[in-house]
């Protein structure tokens, strides 16, 4: 009787010993068994190739339906660091821009008063000023006058 022909390429009878030898997918996988009327009657009748799809689509239907058993707990130690990770980076990377921003912000204002300063004492220089105007920026510099007596 011949050897089965094994389309993945490994044979068991390179001497491996059985306790020794790696588990196989359907070691840990539970995979359904063909019953004798599905069976080609010999092996050259066998389609490999829609063998191969049909036990990849049986093997992938299986673990997609056990993967939250089977990789849930490790997925989310998984995405939880990659989201604590990236919230750092995320606030590292805001503090830095609210910083500028702030810097930016307060260089703008100190620019648009010292520009009113000066623009102020020029006018003065100027003598362009009508001092019966309370001062823009300082507010009303001339005392009150008694127009009383």
């Amino acid at each position: 009787m011949s050897t089965p022909h094994n389309p993945t390429g490994s044979d068991a009878s390179q001497g491996v010993d059985a306790d020794e030898a790696i588990p196989t997918l359907s070691d840990i996988v539970h995979l359904p068994r063909y019953s004798p009327p599905e069976l080609p009657p010999t092996l050259s009748d066998v389609d490999w190739a829609a063998l191969t799809q049909r036990i990849q689509d049986n093997v992938l239907g299986r673990l997609m339906r056990r993967s939250e058993l089977l990789f849930g707990a490790q997925l989310r130690a998984t995405l939880k660091s990659v989201l604590d990770r990236t919230a750092e980076q995320m606030s590292a990377e805001l503090q830095v821009t609210l910083s500028q921003l702030t810097r930016d912000l307060v260089a703008r204002a100190v620019a648009e008063e010292i520009t009113k300063v000066h623009d102020e004492i020029a006018r003065r220089e100027s003598g362009a000023g009508d001092r019966s105007d309370p001062d823009p920026l300082f507010g009303d510099t001339e005392p009150d006058r008694d127009t009383t007596g």
